[in-house]
């Protein structure tokens, strides 16, 4: 009996720490489900929030604003050392392949300013936002002027319509088209294009987060054109700070963005501070860390009984890192906007100078000439004074590229010939910046 009885409590104490390990474990993965039912029970945006933002949006439709803007561009020598470069061995490329029997004014003068780059660009002009229902125009005209004094007026236009965005962000009306001059991207969206960060750098000057201060639209679209899905991060009595990341359209899926936004409540929850920082699982963390864009109101208006922004900053950190806790950075630019005016506008259609060669990406399928993806059909919008429908540009395809051998006849890439290196300074920039 005695045996048994022994045998019975070692019986009993292994069956005790079983349970108690298995309470462990029980408590363990209770513990883990909380942390990840906290996280996801992260309160998202209240939708009276939600409605007070497209209330607002609905009555500033069918205004024109018009504002002043100042920009001034830093960079370090040895940033500048490596465009430099760049820019040579891309001019080099073009001159091999196609003959430069061709000179335009502008590109004349963008050549002799990148004999000498200079560390600091500054800008001024005026820019005017015309928004309708469903189409939003800006016009712009701004003077580059270098510290080797050099001035280079630019004129561009861009639409922003439910699907449709078009960029010509270099208009010169004493000159024919050829590379970024004179010619009119057309670019295909799934909603409406001002949400989206377009896939060409000649519509990087106007982001998502700039249209919505400039024009009114509604912040919570910006970079995914959805208003689902963001969260509150954090909140007192003045700002409500939402937040979304993850890949977005027109983006390569390798460089999701992480958003984080300061709504204003005192003005109808208006946008106060916008930062963009790069979400990829490859960046380091002392560049993940940083906002590299940021947008930033300084002043707010109320107008015709509306709050709406009427001072705001751009500032973009080239290769902005973290180093000994210290933000540092290869280059900066800032743009500064004041409103000056608000008035009535209407767009009845899309109108652009007759000069101007429109680049229509809108067909989908392999290009004959580089194997992308994207293939652009180019007509003279004179000859039209609209954009063509599908059939009209399958058509015009295939007259400009009957065969993969005959790339050299089409107009389309006989004009890419002439890119300017204008294109390398103030418009491939963002690209190269992006990659980096």
């Amino acid at each position: 009996m005695i045996i048994l009885s022994h045998q019975l409590m070692q019986e009993y104490s292994s069956i005790c720490r079983d349970v108690e390990m298995l309470m462990r474990y029980s408590l363990g993965l209770i513990a883990v489900l909380f942390s990840v039912e906290v996280l996801w029970a992260q309160p998202t945006v209240p939708p009276l929030v939600h409605q007070e933002i497209r209330r607002r949006e609905e009555s500033l439709k069918n205004e024109k604003t018009r504002w002043e803007v100042r920009i001034q561009e830093e960079y370090s020598d040895e940033y500048l050392q490596d465009l430099s470069s760049t820019a040579k061995k891309y001019k080099e490329s073009l001159a091999a392949i196609y003959p430069q029997n061709e000179t335009m004014s502008s590109q004349a003068l963008a050549e002799a300013a990148m004999e000498k780059l200079p560390n600091v660009v500054k800008h001024a002009g005026e820019w005017q936002v015309c928004r309708s229902k469903n189409l939003i125009r800006v016009a712009y005209s701004h003077s580059l002027v270098a510290e080797n004094g050099k001035i280079l007026d630019v004129k561009g236009i861009a639409y922003f319509g439910e699907g449709l965005g078009i960029y010509l962000p270099m208009f010169d009306p004493a000159e024919g088209a050829g590379g970024s001059v004179n010619v009119a991207h057309v670019i295909r969206y799934t909603r409406h294009a001002a949400y989206y960060l377009t896939p060409t750098p000649e519509g990087r000057d106007l982001q998502p987060p700039d249209l919505v201060m400039l024009s009114g639209l509604n912040p919570l679209m910006m970079f995914w054109a959805d208003s689902a899905g963001w969260v509150v991060a954090k909140e007192d009595e003045r700002y409500m700070v939402v937040e979304k990341k993850g890949t977005i359209p027109c983006l390569q899926s390798e460089y999701p963005l992480r958003v984080r936004v300061w709504l204003d409540k005192q003005h109808g929850f208006l946008p106060y501070r916008v930062e963009k920082y790069l979400d990829a699982p490859w960046l380091a963390p002392e560049y993940k860390s940083v906002a590299r864009e940021v947008w930033q109101v300084s002043r707010y208006a109320r107008v015709n009984g509306v709050y709406r922004i009427a001072e705001f900053s751009y500032t973009y950190y080239i290769k902005g890192r973290l180093v000994n806790g210290k933000l540092v950075y290869d280059g900066k630019k800032r743009i500064d906007y004041r409103l000056k005016k608000v008035g009535k506008c209407q767009i009845g259609k899309i109108d652009l100078p007759d000069n101007v060669l429109v680049a229509d990406f809108s067909l989908s399928g392999r290009d004959p000439v580089f194997g992308t993806l994207d293939r652009a059909v180019a007509y003279r919008w004179r000859e039209y004074r609209r954009l063509l429908n599908e059939n009209e540009l399958k058509a015009l395809f295939q007259k400009q590229f009957p065969e993969p051998e005959e790339r050299g006849s089409s107009a389309f890439w006989k004009a890419l010939a002439y890119v300017p290196p204008i294109l390398i300074i103030l418009l491939g920039l963002w690209l190269i910046k992006r990659r980096k």
